[in-house]
């Protein structure tokens, strides 16, 4: 099982410097650091592997209410190239990729 910290370099490397900030996703046989950038009311989101490949990214749309990212937030399942869940305050969010 990976750790957080085993990894970071690798993702810190292959991030954008524009790229403000990054979560963790433990999974059971395979976790993802996740990055995000606010781009308007969109998330440009990009999903790194455990060694620090990039999987996928894209933009996201809210499916309903946004996100504050600037708050403390988590990551939660269902989360995969096409589809982001994330908590807030208890609250869920679901983000859906449009391109």
């Amino acid at each position: 099982m990976a750790q957080e910290s085993e990894y970071s370099d690798l993702i810190n490397d292959a991030l954008s410097p524009d790229a403000n900030l990054k979560k963790w996703l433990y999974g059971i046989g395979a976790s993802s650091y996740f990055a995000f950038r606010q781009m308007g009311k969109q998330l440009h989101i990009s999903r790194f592997s455990e060694q620090g490949k990039l999987e996928c990214e894209g933009l996201f749309e809210a499916l309903e209410q946004e996100i504050d990212l600037a708050r403390n937030f988590e990551i939660s399942y269902p989360s995969h190239c096409a589809k982001l869940t994330l908590r807030q305050d208890e609250q869920e969010f679901i983000y859906l990729r449009q391109n």
